[in-house]
């Protein structure tokens, strides 16, 4: 499963997201494998990018930011494998815009409002959050956040290729409302979420972000290339 399709100009990524906290609870915890089973999919949630309105349709809850990988070296056997799983992609810089006004202005879950409190409270605005990225231990600490993550981390491998069945393009959302209808047999509708603030800066700053998130930009643009927003990867 996955491999069929790579990032392009990734010879190597970060290391994937596998977390080893909660790999034993989340064995013992059958709402996973009765979720997946019950719908047939499996979402690799990437932070801001619409999983948990589609989540929520699909299982009734979130279930975390966890990556594709992690749930291939969690699940039961063969449960990953056996299971169509998908995932939304989005525009890198829409994408971390969203994030950093979400964590400073309107985080929800107690760990977000804990890191907005250590990192954002002399940072008033997105144009201060990019200038403090020049900073090494700044830097590194934002993208070792889910929200701030490469989305390749959810989706890839560390050689660059991808092991879901499905991305789409967050710009489809069409796609996606088809792709679940299809598989719950009934119409959907999401919650509009995650809408991307007015974030004027100039090319030098966009430039500094494009690069951290080069990768990510050329996966993007390869399933954006897809008329309907959506690329299949395997099988």
């Amino acid at each position: 499963k996955g491999g069929k399709w790579a990032i392009p100009g990734a010879k190597a990524l970060a290391r994937p997201i596998q977390p080893a906290k909660g790999k034993v609870a989340m064995r013992r915890d059958t709402r996973f494998v009765d979720a997946f089973q019950r719908t047939g999919l499996i979402i690799v949630h990437v932070p801001k990018n619409a999983g948990s309105a589609v989540a929520k349709r699909l299982y009734g809850d979130t279930l975390g930011h966890r990556s594709a990988l992690f749930y291939r070296s969690t699940l039961p056997r063969n449960v990953f494998d056996t299971h169509i799983s998908f995932a939304i992609l989005r525009d890198p810089r829409r994408r971390i815009a969203s994030a950093f006004s979400y964590l400073k202005f309107a985080p929800i879950l107690q760990q977000d409002i804990d890191f907005r409190d250590r990192w954002f409270d002399d940072i008033p605005d997105f144009r201060a959050f990019v200038d403090r990225l020049q900073d090494p231990h700044f830097r590194a600490t934002m993208l070792n956040w889910p929200h701030f993550r490469d989305q390749c981390q959810f989706v890839a491998e560390m050689s660059g290729a991808l092991c879901v069945d499905y991305v789409f393009s967050m710009d489809r959302m069409d796609t996606v409302k088809a792709f679940v209808d299809a598989a719950l047999g009934e119409t959907s509708s999401f919650d509009k979420k995650n809408a991307s603030p007015e974030t004027p800066l100039t090319d030098v700053a966009w430039g500094a972000i494009d690069d951290l998130y080069r990768h990510d930009q050329a996966l993007f643009e390869m399933v954006s290339a897809s008329p309907s927003g959506v690329m299949r990867t395997a099988r």
